[in-house]
């Protein structure tokens, strides 16, 4: 039986300024209909980079070298772009990595999937809107009547991965593309999605190629694990195979890094030393009665009917040198809660108090408080939409320091900037 997709020795090269490398080498692989096909390995081992060959879709710096991408015996690599684009949300779905820069800002949620509807379906008008509330129902989204007509942004990073999951089956395709579709979810909608997506394969006849390098979900959903590194299959075996038997050392390796109980008190593979105890220190932060409310207007004046709480009467403490876990389920509050601290948010109504080291961040001005983000900084959920694609790495570093230590000079500046990269685990 013809695979739904096959790929045979595929090959893709990256221009640097050190000259030409690979990013894929060699690669292949065929997804049988119906099944998970669990595509793994490390941040940069070439899983994306895979994926976005597949429909073409690679930025201008990577080429695809040789190598050929089959869709049911079609190669996609040789269609032209019209017929391609009848392919892209038809017959293949894609859930990209970053939700929140494959979602149109400026379109209501509700408009971009009844797109796909109508540009790969039949569906028209209070039809095709029926079905869109009826895939945001399916997958976890509250109250889908109101919210199809939201934007993006009043979403959080989890209920857009969900989002982008009804985008992506919304024409039920043949073929589905995740890359990382479960990262930006907690654990609890990560099973329900996991579970949604493995009833709708068994419905459609669905294939999918999971990309992740979460093993947890992989074991629980995949039929089939491909392990890259270095951009190669470094080992290709049935999922039970791979589990109870990994032949090669890199993916023994990722298994002893795995936390489990039994491991407990004991360094991890892939740890150098242990890490060291750490003693709570001064208080730092105090929040008390933090409260974030967003006004919910109606009718052609805009007026407010009422306020959706997204943050209600939050309160902790933070002492030096101590890690205080902020947990619940996607859309709770909490990343509103940190951006709130920042002063971040635009539009809602803020109450509470938040003392970093006896000042009020809530209340401060302008100038206090850039003096005050000196000491308090954020790691955003999406790092593609923090970092802008116009500029370099070093200068994107360089720009924080510029703008919140204006004392130190420029080769000051170079310096520090070349430090974090190494210190973060990156090439310098």
């Amino acid at each position: 039986m013809t695979p739904v997709l096959e790929i045979r020795d595929l090959e893709i090269l990256v221009e640097g300024e050190e000259g030409t490398r690979q990013a894929v080498r060699g690669l292949s692989l065929a997804i049988a209909r119906g099944e998970t096909f669990a595509l793994v390995g490390e941040s940069g081992s070439g899983k994306s980079v895979t994926a976005l060959s597949l429909l073409r879709l690679l930025p201008p710096s990577l080429d695809i070298a040789r190598g050929a991408a089959l869709l049911a015996g079609t190669d996609l690599h040789r269609l032209p772009e019209g017929r391609l684009r009848e392919l892209r949300g038809g017959r293949v779905g894609t859930i990209f990595q970053e939700p929140a820069t494959s979602l149109n800002p400026v379109m209501r949620i509700g408009e971009q999937i009844e797109e796909t509807l109508r540009v790969h379906t039949a569906l028209r008008g209070a039809a095709a809107r029926a079905r869109v509330v009826e895939w945001l129902r399916r997958v976890g989204i509250p109250e889908p009547e109101r919210r199809i007509d939201d934007y993006p942004f009043q979403f959080s990073g989890g209920q857009k991965q969900r989002i982008m999951l009804a985008l992506a089956l919304a024409a039920e395709p043949d073929l589905l593309i995740a890359d990382e579709p479960t990262t930006a979810l907690d654990v609890t909608v990560q099973a329900q999605i996991l579970t949604l997506l493995a009833d709708i394969q068994r419905e459609l006849g669905m294939a999918i190629l999971l990309i992740t390098h979460d093993l947890a979900v992989v074991r629980q959903v995949a039929d089939h694990v491909a392990l890259m590194r270095h951009g190669e299959i470094v080992e290709s075996a049935p999922a039970a195979e791979f589990f109870e038997a990994p032949r090669h050392p890199y993916a023994r390796e990722l298994f002893a890094a795995i936390p489990t109980f039994a491991k407990r008190g004991q360094t991890l593979a892939g740890i150098p030393r242990a890490l060291p105890q750490r003693q709570p220190g001064a208080r730092l932060l105090e929040v008390r009665e933090l409260a974030v409310h967003y006004p919910l207007r109606r009718g052609a004046w805009g007026r407010t009917r009422d306020w959706v709480r997204a943050v209600d009467g939050v309160s902790f403490d933070l002492h030096a040198g101590e890690t205080l876990a902020l947990l619940g389920e996607s859309g709770c509050g909490k990343t509103t809660t940190g951006k709130a601290l920042l002063r971040l948010l635009d539009g809602p109504r803020i109450s509470g108090s938040a003392q970093l080291g006896g000042e009020d961040l809530l209340t401060a001005d302008r100038r206090t408080l850039q003096r005050l983000r000196r000491q308090i900084q954020i790691v955003f959920q999406d790092p593609f939409a923090s970092l802008d694609p116009r500029m370099r790495i070093g200068a994107t570093l360089e720009q924080g320091l510029l703008a919140l230590r204006p004392e130190l000079d420029a080769a000051e500046r170079q310096r520090r900037a070349a430090a974090l990269v190494e210190r973060v685990g990156l090439p310098g």
